[in-house]
Protein backbone atom coordinates (compact mmCIF):
# COMPACT_ATOMS: atom_id res chain seq x y z
CA UNK A 1 0.00 0.00 0.00
CA UNK A 2 1.14 3.44 -0.66
CA UNK A 3 0.81 6.76 0.76
CA UNK A 4 0.71 8.41 -2.53
CA UNK A 5 -2.18 6.52 -3.31
CA UNK A 6 -3.93 7.30 -0.19
CA UNK A 7 -3.74 11.65 0.11
CA UNK A 8 -5.07 13.25 2.95
CA UNK A 9 -9.35 13.33 3.12
CA UNK A 10 -10.86 16.66 1.62
CA UNK A 11 -14.27 16.21 3.65
CA UNK A 12 -15.90 14.39 0.61
CA UNK A 13 -15.95 10.94 -1.33
CA UNK A 14 -12.74 10.99 -3.32
CA UNK A 15 -11.91 9.70 -7.08
CA UNK A 16 -11.75 6.24 -5.81
CA UNK A 17 -15.18 6.05 -3.73
CA UNK A 18 -13.83 5.76 -0.36
CA UNK A 19 -15.41 7.83 2.39
CA UNK A 20 -13.13 10.17 4.45
CA UNK A 21 -13.27 8.25 7.49
CA UNK A 22 -12.05 5.42 5.52
CA UNK A 23 -9.26 6.99 3.98
CA UNK A 24 -7.76 8.74 7.71
CA UNK A 25 -8.25 4.94 8.95
CA UNK A 26 -6.02 3.61 6.09
CA UNK A 27 -3.27 6.40 6.52
CA UNK A 28 -3.29 5.38 10.02
CA UNK A 29 -2.42 2.02 9.57
CA UNK A 30 -0.08 3.14 7.10
CA UNK A 31 1.57 5.28 9.39
CA UNK A 32 1.76 2.13 11.82
CA UNK A 33 2.79 -0.35 9.07
CA UNK A 34 5.74 2.18 8.34
CA UNK A 35 6.48 2.61 12.66
CA UNK A 36 7.17 -0.56 13.15
CA UNK A 37 8.71 -2.47 10.54
CA UNK A 38 10.13 -5.34 12.15
CA UNK A 39 7.03 -6.37 13.84
CA UNK A 40 4.39 -8.86 12.68
CA UNK A 41 0.61 -8.04 13.17
CA UNK A 42 -1.57 -11.08 12.96
CA UNK A 43 -4.91 -10.72 11.54
CA UNK A 44 -8.32 -12.67 12.29
CA UNK A 45 -7.40 -14.02 15.45
CA UNK A 46 -10.28 -12.82 17.67
CA UNK A 47 -12.14 -16.12 17.41
CA UNK A 48 -9.40 -17.65 18.95
CA UNK A 49 -9.54 -16.00 22.51
CA UNK A 50 -11.55 -16.63 24.98
CA UNK A 51 -14.87 -13.88 25.50
CA UNK A 52 -15.90 -12.78 28.67
CA UNK A 53 -17.72 -9.88 30.08
CA UNK A 54 -17.03 -7.59 32.34
CA UNK A 55 -19.59 -5.27 34.14
CA UNK A 56 -18.55 -2.46 36.04
CA UNK A 57 -20.70 0.40 38.34
CA UNK A 58 -20.18 2.80 40.64
CA UNK A 59 -22.91 4.63 43.25
CA UNK A 60 -22.66 8.25 44.93
CA UNK A 61 -24.88 8.76 47.20
CA UNK A 62 -25.25 10.83 50.20
CA UNK A 63 -25.25 7.82 52.21
CA UNK A 64 -22.46 6.30 50.91
CA UNK A 65 -20.32 5.18 47.57
CA UNK A 66 -19.16 2.40 46.17
CA UNK A 67 -17.67 0.36 43.25
CA UNK A 68 -18.22 -2.81 42.02
CA UNK A 69 -17.75 -5.42 39.12
CA UNK A 70 -19.08 -8.68 37.49
CA UNK A 71 -17.04 -10.88 35.52
CA UNK A 72 -18.86 -13.65 33.55
CA UNK A 73 -17.10 -15.99 31.31
CA UNK A 74 -19.32 -17.33 28.70
CA UNK A 75 -22.14 -18.25 31.59
CA UNK A 76 -24.33 -17.12 34.11
CA UNK A 77 -22.60 -19.79 36.59
CA UNK A 78 -18.83 -19.62 37.82
CA UNK A 79 -18.77 -15.61 37.62
CA UNK A 80 -16.42 -13.50 40.00
CA UNK A 81 -17.59 -10.21 42.07
CA UNK A 82 -15.70 -7.64 43.18
CA UNK A 83 -17.32 -4.96 45.62
CA UNK A 84 -16.11 -1.87 47.55
CA UNK A 85 -18.47 -0.93 50.34
CA UNK A 86 -16.50 2.28 50.80
CA UNK A 87 -14.33 4.41 48.64
CA UNK A 88 -10.83 4.34 49.98
CA UNK A 89 -9.21 7.64 51.63
CA UNK A 90 -6.01 7.12 49.34
CA UNK A 91 -7.74 8.01 46.23
CA UNK A 92 -9.46 10.85 47.70
CA UNK A 93 -6.39 13.56 46.67
CA UNK A 94 -7.67 11.97 42.96
CA UNK A 95 -11.06 13.08 43.22
CA UNK A 96 -12.99 16.06 42.66
CA UNK A 97 -15.25 17.12 45.80
CA UNK A 98 -18.95 15.92 46.06
CA UNK A 99 -20.03 19.02 45.55
CA UNK A 100 -19.69 17.98 41.66
CA UNK A 101 -21.47 14.77 41.90
CA UNK A 102 -21.42 14.70 37.78
CA UNK A 103 -17.87 14.97 37.38
CA UNK A 104 -17.21 12.57 40.66
CA UNK A 105 -19.31 9.75 39.44
CA UNK A 106 -17.63 9.83 35.97
CA UNK A 107 -14.51 9.46 37.79
CA UNK A 108 -15.67 6.58 40.14
CA UNK A 109 -17.23 4.59 36.87
CA UNK A 110 -13.43 4.82 35.75
CA UNK A 111 -11.68 3.47 38.69
CA UNK A 112 -14.55 0.73 39.45
CA UNK A 113 -13.25 -0.20 35.85
CA UNK A 114 -9.46 0.39 36.38
CA UNK A 115 -10.25 -1.68 39.73
CA UNK A 116 -11.84 -4.48 38.41
CA UNK A 117 -9.49 -5.17 35.40
CA UNK A 118 -6.51 -5.84 38.05
CA UNK A 119 -8.66 -7.45 40.15
CA UNK A 120 -9.99 -9.98 37.61
CA UNK A 121 -6.13 -10.05 35.93
CA UNK A 122 -5.29 -13.54 35.79
CA UNK A 123 -8.82 -14.46 34.61
CA UNK A 124 -8.91 -11.86 31.50
CA UNK A 125 -5.43 -12.29 30.50
CA UNK A 126 -5.43 -12.67 26.69
CA UNK A 127 -9.13 -12.52 26.72
CA UNK A 128 -11.57 -11.07 23.80
CA UNK A 129 -13.60 -8.83 26.53
CA UNK A 130 -17.01 -7.02 26.55
CA UNK A 131 -16.55 -3.83 28.44
CA UNK A 132 -20.36 -3.04 29.82
CA UNK A 133 -20.50 0.63 31.67
CA UNK A 134 -23.73 2.18 32.39
CA UNK A 135 -22.28 6.35 32.59
CA UNK A 136 -21.54 7.70 29.25
CA UNK A 137 -18.87 9.85 30.17
CA UNK A 138 -17.01 7.35 31.50
CA UNK A 139 -17.45 4.98 28.49
CA UNK A 140 -16.37 7.63 26.29
CA UNK A 141 -13.72 8.16 27.87
CA UNK A 142 -12.16 4.66 27.72
CA UNK A 143 -13.56 4.29 24.39
CA UNK A 144 -11.29 7.31 23.21
CA UNK A 145 -8.44 6.68 25.68
CA UNK A 146 -8.89 10.16 26.72
CA UNK A 147 -10.84 12.85 28.34
CA UNK A 148 -11.08 16.90 28.06
CA UNK A 149 -10.79 16.43 31.57
CA UNK A 150 -7.08 15.66 33.00
CA UNK A 151 -7.78 13.20 36.04
CA UNK A 152 -10.43 11.21 33.76
CA UNK A 153 -7.80 11.24 30.81
CA UNK A 154 -4.98 9.69 33.06
CA UNK A 155 -7.64 6.76 34.18
CA UNK A 156 -8.24 6.73 30.51
CA UNK A 157 -4.45 5.87 30.30
CA UNK A 158 -3.84 3.64 32.77
CA UNK A 159 -6.65 1.59 31.73
CA UNK A 160 -5.45 0.99 28.00
CA UNK A 161 -2.00 0.34 29.41
CA UNK A 162 -3.69 -2.82 32.21
CA UNK A 163 -5.23 -3.95 29.09
CA UNK A 164 -2.14 -4.05 26.77
CA UNK A 165 -0.50 -5.61 29.89
CA UNK A 166 -2.56 -8.41 29.68
CA UNK A 167 -3.12 -8.67 26.20
CA UNK A 168 -6.82 -7.86 26.64
CA UNK A 169 -8.96 -7.21 23.26
CA UNK A 170 -11.78 -4.78 24.65
CA UNK A 171 -15.11 -4.03 23.24
CA UNK A 172 -16.75 -0.90 24.91
CA UNK A 173 -20.59 -1.63 25.54
CA UNK A 174 -23.30 0.87 26.89
CA UNK A 175 -25.29 -1.28 28.94
CA UNK A 176 -28.71 0.50 30.98
CA UNK A 177 -28.34 0.75 34.71
CA UNK A 178 -31.07 -1.34 35.58
CA UNK A 179 -29.49 -3.93 33.19
CA UNK A 180 -26.36 -3.93 34.71
CA UNK A 181 -25.93 -6.33 37.49
CA UNK A 182 -22.51 -4.86 38.71
CA UNK A 183 -24.91 -2.08 40.46
CA UNK A 184 -25.75 -5.12 42.62
CA UNK A 185 -22.11 -4.86 44.24
CA UNK A 186 -21.51 -1.26 44.21
CA UNK A 187 -24.60 -0.35 47.51
CA UNK A 188 -23.72 -1.28 50.26
CA UNK A 189 -27.65 -1.38 51.08
CA UNK A 190 -28.04 -4.70 48.29
CA UNK A 191 -25.13 -7.06 50.12
CA UNK A 192 -27.90 -9.25 50.16
CA UNK A 193 -28.67 -9.40 46.71
CA UNK A 194 -25.49 -9.77 45.92
CA UNK A 195 -25.25 -13.24 47.99
CA UNK A 196 -28.04 -14.26 46.41
CA UNK A 197 -26.56 -13.99 43.37
CA UNK A 198 -23.61 -15.41 44.55
CA UNK A 199 -25.64 -18.61 46.10
CA UNK A 200 -27.89 -19.45 43.12
CA UNK A 201 -25.06 -19.10 40.20
CA UNK A 202 -21.54 -20.04 42.43
CA UNK A 203 -19.89 -16.69 42.19
CA UNK A 204 -16.78 -16.55 43.88
CA UNK A 205 -15.95 -13.09 45.31
CA UNK A 206 -12.53 -11.52 44.80
CA UNK A 207 -11.00 -9.12 47.24
CA UNK A 208 -9.77 -5.43 45.82
CA UNK A 209 -8.26 -4.21 49.07
CA UNK A 210 -4.96 -5.17 47.88
CA UNK A 211 -5.05 -3.11 44.73
CA UNK A 212 -6.38 -0.11 46.60
CA UNK A 213 -2.76 1.83 47.74
CA UNK A 214 -1.23 0.53 44.65
CA UNK A 215 -3.30 2.34 42.56
CA UNK A 216 -3.06 5.40 44.45
CA UNK A 217 0.70 5.53 44.27
CA UNK A 218 0.40 4.39 40.65
CA UNK A 219 -1.49 7.95 39.96
CA UNK A 220 0.59 9.66 42.48
CA UNK A 221 3.62 9.06 40.04
CA UNK A 222 4.08 11.48 36.92
CA UNK A 223 2.81 9.69 34.15
CA UNK A 224 6.55 9.29 32.16
CA UNK A 225 7.73 7.56 35.26
CA UNK A 226 4.84 4.99 35.68
CA UNK A 227 4.32 4.13 32.22
CA UNK A 228 8.12 4.56 31.62
CA UNK A 229 8.97 0.49 31.93
CA UNK A 230 6.08 -0.09 29.03
CA UNK A 231 7.64 2.28 27.02
CA UNK A 232 10.64 0.80 27.29
CA UNK A 233 9.37 -2.68 26.75
CA UNK A 234 7.73 -1.33 23.44
CA UNK A 235 10.55 0.38 21.76
CA UNK A 236 13.29 -0.47 24.08
CA UNK A 237 14.64 -3.15 21.96
CA UNK A 238 13.90 -5.51 24.56
CA UNK A 239 11.24 -7.75 22.68
CA UNK A 240 12.46 -10.09 19.78
CA UNK A 241 13.10 -8.80 16.15
CA UNK A 242 9.87 -10.33 14.91
CA UNK A 243 7.68 -8.42 17.44
CA UNK A 244 3.91 -9.42 17.42
CA UNK A 245 1.24 -7.12 18.16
Amino acid sequence: MRRSNLSPPQGKRGDKGLHPRVRWALLWWVQILESFPSKVFRWGTAHKRRMCDLFTDASAEDRWEGLGGVLLRGSLDGGLSVRVDDVPECWEPFLPSKDEQKVRIAQLEMLAVLLSIRSFGPQLKGSYCRIHVDNISAMYACLNGYSGNPYMARLAGEIWLELLRLDIAPWWQYVPSKLNVADVFSRPDKVRDGEWFARKHRWASVSPSSQFRPVARLLTTRQEVAWGKLHSRLYGGRRSSAQKI
